[in-house]
């Protein structure tokens, strides 16, 4: 889960990563902290790949995301206790800490 506010421009955002066992994740992105659907995977923002090698986490997205859609991105993260902080961050405070969500269900994707 990540939290971001811009005042100058009123924008906040909300960012929640789900891992699959397989290998696959679903990235979501919310104006609200209420009502998240993560466990609808149709409602994620996007969705790739990752691989985690010693404490880098590497997401890949092949068809892009909001920002870069039609070409495969990749973002890596260093791993630090139980935070994820992305490497070369324009925003320079991009960092996902773990955060319990009370109804996680056993789905799984379609990609």
């Amino acid at each position: 889960y990540s939290y971001y506010e811009d005042k100058s421009i009123k924008f906040i955002t909300h960012t929640y990563l789900r891992f699959f066992p397989d290998g696959q994740y679903a990235m979501f992105y919310e104006k609200s902290d209420k009502n998240v659907e993560l466990n609808n995977l149709a409602a994620a923002s996007h969705a790739g790949y990752y691989v985690v090698n010693e404490n880098v986490l590497k997401l890949e997205t092949p068809t892009g995301n909001g920002n870069t859609l039609g070409y495969r991105i990749i973002q890596n993260y260093h791993i630090k206790n139980d935070s994820l902080i992305q490497f070369k961050s324009k925003r320079g405070n991009d960092t996902l800490i773990q955060r319990d969500f009370p109804v996680i269900l056993n789905v799984s994707p379609d990609w």
